[in-house]
């Protein structure tokens, strides 16, 4: 039997796995095998307007603006990508930073285009973002 909201949980939960694992890869690749930022930015794109696309088909986001919101969510989160790709940390902090980042991002802007947007859903977003960024930070190993 159908529960309410279980596909869109499921697929939000199987995204959110994709999008550590691809980021972790990516920027191993930076590091083990020197390939060049760019090309690495192009295939991050790649995969995150497919997981964004996907995302706003399954939670069935049929706004005219969406693919507007989709470009937002792209541009910010690869600028995140690339400003962590020059800090002096390892690729799993920085993977997790991005992907908390793309937690937020998506997050926010889901609530957006369903128009459940509200002060609690905002800050709540923002409060466990803070406190895993936190985390994150200070017990990285920052070389």
């Amino acid at each position: 039997m159908y529960q309410p909201f279980s596909f869109e949980n499921l697929s939000a939960f199987f995204n959110l796995i994709i999008f550590v694992l691809t980021v972790i890869d990516l920027t191993a690749f930076n590091v083990f095998l020197n390939l060049p930022i760019w090309l690495l930015s192009l295939l991050f794109l790649l995969m995150l307007t497919v997981l964004l696309d996907q995302a706003l088909w399954v939670n069935k986001i049929n706004n005219n603006l969406k693919y507007i919101y989709l470009l937002i969510v792209d541009l910010i989160i690869l600028e995140v990508y690339w400003a962590m790709s020059f800090l002096p940390s390892n690729f799993y902090a920085n993977s997790i930073i991005i992907s908390l980042v793309f937690y937020l991002t998506w997050g926010i802007f889901k609530a957006k285009l369903t128009d459940r947007l509200t002060k609690k859903i905002l800050l709540s977003y923002v409060a466990i973002s803070l406190t895993l960024l936190f985390i994150i930070v200070i017990t990285s190993h920052w070389t």
